[in-house]
């Protein structure tokens, strides 16, 4: 798998917030909470594959 991105992150994230409220501005802390949010998925995916579990009490 490729790396991702975290600028292309936080610009998908940034273009959502303005799709869905229009017009929006956002300050400093907000736009920190973003790149957190970004670089918190980018390390997620970083993380070697696990085989996948049923986390739902199934069999």
């Amino acid at each position: 798998m490729s790396k991702l991105q975290q600028i292309s992150l936080v610009a998908a994230i940034a273009t959502e917030l303005g799709n869905q409220q229009p017009g929006i501005t956002i300050n400093q802390e907000q736009l920190n909470t973003i790149i957190t949010a970004a670089n918190t998925i980018c390390a997620a995916f970083e993380q070697p594959e696990t085989p996948e579990r049923n986390l739902c009490g199934g069999n």
